[in-house]
């Protein structure tokens, strides 16, 4: 079959009306939604997505030796994130995720995670000059205060 459509599309017109084809069969709701579902179901098995994954990256690889298509890819990723992070909703969503990142960091580097419920005061400390340790001692030294008072 992949033999058969490469010498199909080696044909300027045949390659132009089956993109055509395509885009409309994508547009269409029904089709994406079960064309979605179909590849979460193959992406759902670990050896599929790693062969996916390794294909996908060989690809890259090949495109991206080409110059002229490395800088254009980078100029449509740096267009994606721009766009990406002026939405509101997904600048929240990254500072989140950021500030998880770093809750993790120091609980690693510490021996001590800063429970949800004390993260602003961390927070908070770090804003009025304590460092990340001294903020982290503080956070612990005021769960403990908190547990016993709670005990």
């Amino acid at each position: 079959h992949a033999e058969r459509m490469r010498k199909l599309h080696a044909d300027p017109e045949f390659a132009k009306a089956h993109a055509e084809r395509m885009r409309k069969l994508h547009a269409d709701p029904e089709f994406a939604k079960a064309n979605a579902e179909r590849m979460r179901k193959l992406h759902a098995d670990p050896e599929f997505a790693k062969a996916s994954a390794a294909r996908s990256a060989e690809l890259m690889r090949k495109l991206n030796a080409d110059p002229e298509f490395a800088k254009a890819n980078a100029a449509r990723a740096a267009e994606r994130m721009r766009k990406r992070h002026a939405d509101p909703e997904f600048a929240k969503a990254n500072a989140a995720r950021a500030a998880e990142r770093m809750r993790k960091l120091h609980a690693d580097k510490r021996g001590f995670e800063v429970p949800e419920h004390l993260y602003d005061l961390y927070q908070l400390a770090r804003k009025n000059g304590f460092s990340p340790s001294e903020a982290l001692n503080f956070a612990q030294r005021e769960h403990q205060r908190l547990e016993r008072g709670s005990a």
